[in-house]
């Protein structure tokens, strides 16, 4: 392989690393939805289109006037890359907050325009130039057949493969995703010295020209990696209306970044909560005496202790910060733990009490445990999520099914989801309820009266009747006794919606359809009330 099919390799790889790298960045402000990645996808091919028609452009015309301007735009093009990406890492931390609040939808497309438009369009320009290069340098009577236009967009394809598992497996769970941008950045940067330095066709003045440009990318992209800290604002407190927050610690891992907050009220130098932040989204909310801070974790024992009053064995899917675990701790219960981000126990542990102790841990998938399950429990606890809502597989009939042979008698499974109480999300939640009711025939429904807007949903399931009694009674934090009251409202859904939604399963699931609009809104609380630093991850 020469040269040039290695930079193409190299460059490919950046191109769909990019595009992975871009769906995360958005994230926190816009949420994952099919409307984020419907603006990803298009924004991807339109740009990739365009580049592959300029570069052909630039080659008929480049080959007519000099045959050595070629090596030149094919030099500039990753140059060009660099200094789009750093500029937009260096505006999309404060412009994306604002294009959030503006509109979710178009403000996403917008935002993919920013990180992707020009990065794609000129490396993709680049494959259509090696081609006019090659067929230059090889002689126009010597080049048959498709010119190696086959081979050079097969080496950039394979690049594609390996840059996203290179993005996935190293970048993602390493290294912030605002930094892996500027490593990009760095890549594309070099890949231009390099040939500003080695390419023999190239003039001097060509050669200043490639080596300025690609080396103030390249610098300022290792300035902003040094300084990244310091320039988005995370090393110092961040100060709040309502008071100020501190950034503690920070973890990307493969299932979100993972942020640990500390919030002081005004004027007060101890933190008055701990906050497990993930992509944004608040997982878990410690108060300064170590209470839980979360209404759902409340509600979601109040309805457990209610139907079954002495569980000795539970499952908790989902760890968080490890409350429920604690909160039902015994020496006489076995409480088993499956939570599949490798780090959540060591985060629990460090920052939240959580003693490891107290629960066996695995490691795996729920859907994957639970399928595979022989132990049969009194109460399970069903809290996943990967962003803003549960995935689509732990949202069918399948799992349910499994789920309910994971069941003792008489037991009851508690499930927490995010929700909205307006009307368009009844369908939405008539399809839950309904998938649910397919392996657990006996549910109830708790969640805020309407026009709450969004909200905690706490749905309790069991194959044999459910006790009538109220949810226990427990003692609340007071600035917590009105939220959990309001979820703890037992409702019932419209029968002609209940019939007419669809049963989610395996084969049919259009939960993300359903949902979409309602997981967008989620999104409206966290950028009222996280500050712009702390959501850049």
């Amino acid at each position: 392989m020469n040269p040039y099919h290695v930079i193409i390799f190299v460059t490919g790889g950046i191109t769909l690393a990019l595009e992975l790298l871009v769906s995360r960045v958005l994230t926190p402000y816009f949420g994952v939805s099919l409307f984020i990645w419907s603006g990803i996808l298009s924004i991807t091919l339109i740009a990739l289109a365009v580049g592959y028609w300029w570069g052909g452009r630039l080659a008929q015309q480049s080959a007519r006037e000099d045959t050595g301007r070629l090596s030149y735009l094919f030099a500039l093009m990753p140059a060009a890359s660099a200094v789009s990406i750093v500029f937009a890492t260096l505006l999309y931390p404060t412009l994306f907050y604002r294009l959030a609040q503006f509109d979710l939808v178009v403000g996403a497309f917008a935002a993919c325009l920013l990180l992707l438009f020009v990065p794609l369009v000129t490396v993709s320009a680049m494959n259509p130039l090696l081609v006019a290069i090659s067929m230059s340098r090889g002689g126009s009577g010597k080049r048959t057949g498709d010119a190696g236009a086959g081979y050079v967009f097969f080496v950039s394809t394979i690049g594609s493969v390996v840059g996203v598992l290179i993005t996935a497996f190293v970048l993602i769970p390493n290294i912030t995703n605002f930094r892996s941008l500027l490593v990009l950045a760095l890549g594309l940067a070099l890949v231009t010295l390099y040939l500003a330095r080695s390419d023999v066709r190239l003039v001097p003045w060509q050669r200043r020209r490639l080596a300025l440009l690609a080396g103030g990318a390249a610098g300022a992209a290792i300035l902003l990696l040094v300084l990244a800290d310091r320039y988005l604002g995370k090393s110092s407190v961040i100060e709040q209306p309502q008071g100020s927050v501190r950034l503690v610690d920070e973890r990307p891992t493969f299932f979100g970044n993972i942020k640990i907050v500390d919030a002081f009220a005004p004027g007060q130098s101890v933190a008055a909560s701990r906050v497990y932040l993930v992509d944004g989204l608040a997982q878990c909310v410690h108060l300064q005496d170590r209470e839980p801070g979360s209404a759902y974790t409340y509600c979601m024992e109040a309805v457990g202790r209610g139907q079954v009053q002495e569980p000795r064995k539970i499952l908790v899917l989902g760890l968080g910060g490890g409350v429920l675990p604690m909160r039902f701790a015994r020496p006489d219960t076995q409480i088993d733990v499956v939570e599949i981000n490798p780090v959540s126990v060591p985060i629990a542990e460090e920052y939240f009490g959580y003693n490891r102790t107290v629960a066996n841990h695995h490691l795996q998938d729920a859907r994957v445990y639970v399928r595979r399950c022989s132990t049969k429990y009194d109460l399970i606890f069903a809290d996943l999520f990967h962003g803003d809502s549960t995935p689509e597989y732990l949202l069918s009939a399948e799992f349910m099914s499994d789920l309910s042979h994971c069941l003792a008698p008489g037991g009851c499974t508690i499930f927490n989801m995010v929700g909205h109480t307006g009307d368009g999300f009844q369908t939405a939640l008539a399809s839950y309820v309904k998938t649910v009711q397919s392996a657990f025939p006996h549910v109830r429904l708790y969640h805020p009266a309407r026009g709450k807007g969004i909200c905690n949903l706490i749905l309790a399931a069991g194959s044999a009747p459910l006790r009538e009694s109220p949810p226990a009674t427990l003692s609340i934090p007071a600035r917590l006794q009105n939220s959990v009251a309001e979820i703890l409202v037992l409702q019932s859904l419209d029968p002609a919606t209940l019939a007419a939604a669809p049963v989610l399963t395996d084969d049919y699931n259009v939960a993300s359809l359903q949902q979409a609009w309602c997981y967008l809104q989620t999104r409206i609380p966290v950028l009222r009330a996280v500050p712009a630093p702390l959501l850049v991850n």
